[in-house]
């Protein structure tokens, strides 16, 4: 009479007998008994099982053969399913671990051919509760809890890049986490599908907050702060880049508010000097000051065109006693004809200025009258052209706009 060994007894035999993988053995010693004890029997499929038998059924400890008597299956059996501790061998690896009813079901290790390995629960062939899955050739390992073959909830996740530990959905990277990255930075906030979307930070490995603000598809979009060496922007991004509208701070205080497209300043925009003073306003192209502004100094303001950061085409001049020269300008110099405004009443046609000189001025003092040169109700006011022909006109008296 055979006695059937314990169902615990036999699984420590086995762990003993077996590490992960269960070499082919053949049995010799076949009972007498037709219904219970070990049996070797051939299946019409050309498979084959060599073990236990416990009322004609498939029952205890035993080996399942395929036809080219390679081993599909080695472990525990009940009922003609395959329950317990078993080792299942497929085309695309072999599972170790606790099977219900021929299924995956309890702790279990599963290695697949290309290196694959995943060790933790499962549920109905699924992974499901606590477990890792380490994905050799993407260098990933997910490590957490999982459902339906997925991992949700709590987790953490290790790639080439760094460590992201937080939420995940569907295995990706979703909710609340921090990405540590390995070159030392780290990014907390939110993320939705494997990138970070939503309110975040950027931080270098220093500490020091390199960016706070919002994010969609793994890059800066939205309202935002950026933290450079010298400096700081605030306002909208767009993929990673300055777009929209921002300020940006220099640590000497000046200060740029304006538009900017792709990462450059263009369209319109002020420049204030420290202290809130207004510098420039007008419009911008690719950081230089080019097309219509009004440029402030210590001695007046230009109000006209622009053209890479230089005054140039038709311009105003105007001190701040109240001359004022409307021209042409060159890169930041009078060129060409202007017109001198010395007061209300005294108005000189200069007709040919170079570089910011005089260039054809011929005012005859002896005359009454100066035909197409100087224009004024009386000669008494010409004392008043000569002296501001002197403050606009000699060289070096003042720099170019």
């Amino acid at each position: 009479m055979l006695v059937l060994e314990d169902p615990n007894t036999s699984l420590k035999t086995h762990n003993l007998i077996h590490d992960h993988f269960i070499k082919p053995q053949t049995i010799k010693t076949i009972f007498p008994s037709k219904t219970s004890g070990k049996h070797i029997i051939s299946c019409e499929n050309g498979m084959s099982y060599h073990g236990d038998i416990y009322y004609n059924k498939k029952s205890g400890y035993g080996i399942l053969y395929n036809p080219d008597s390679s081993i599909n299956y080695s472990g525990m059996w009940k009922d003609n399913k395959k329950h317990g501790f078993g080792v299942g061998y497929y085309e695309n690896g072999v599972y170790k671990g606790q099977w219900f009813e021929n299924h995956h079901h309890g702790q279990g290790v599963y290695i697949w051919k290309n290196g694959d390995i995943y060790e933790g629960y499962w549920k109905f062939d699924d992974k499901s509760g606590k477990g890792k899955f380490i994905k050799k050739d993407l260098g990933v390992i997910l490590e957490g809890y999982w459902k339906d073959d997925k991992m949700y909830g709590k987790g953490q996740k290790i790639d080439k890049n760094g460590r992201y530990e937080g939420d995940f959905i569907d295995s990706q990277e979703h909710g609340r986490g921090k990405f540590y990255y390995n070159t030392g930075e780290k990014y907390k906030g939110s993320w939705d599908k494997g990138q970070k979307s939503g309110l975040g930070f950027f931080q270098y490995s220093n500490h020091h907050i390199e960016y706070y603000g919002y994010w969609t598809n793994d890059m800066r979009n939205g309202q935002g702060v950026q933290y450079y060496e010298d400096a700081k922007y605030v306002g909208n991004f767009k993929n990673n880049l300055r777009h929209g509208n921002g300020d940006y701070i220099w640590k000497n205080e000046w200060v740029y508010k304006g538009q900017w497209d792709e990462g450059k300043c263009s369209g319109m925009g002020k420049i204030y000097k420290p202290g809130g003073i207004l510098f420039f306003d007008g419009f911008f192209n690719n950081f230089m000051r080019t097309g219509k502004g009004i440029q402030y100094n210590n001695n007046g303001k230009y109000e006209g065109n622009f053209k890479n950061n230089k005054a140039n085409g038709f311009g105003v001049y105007t001190w701040k006693s109240g001359v004022k020269f409307e021209g042409n300008w060159i890169e930041g110099k009078r060129n060409g004809p202007g017109i001198v405004y010395c007061n209300d009443d005294v108005v000189v046609k200069i007709d040919q200025w170079n570089d910011d000189e005089v260039v054809e001025l011929d005012p005859d003092d002896k005359l009454h009258h100066f035909e197409g040169v100087f224009f004024s109700k009386s000669r008494r006011n010409f004392n008043k052209f000569v002296r501001a022909i002197r403050m606009i006109a000699f060289k070096g008296n003042r720099k170019s706009i």
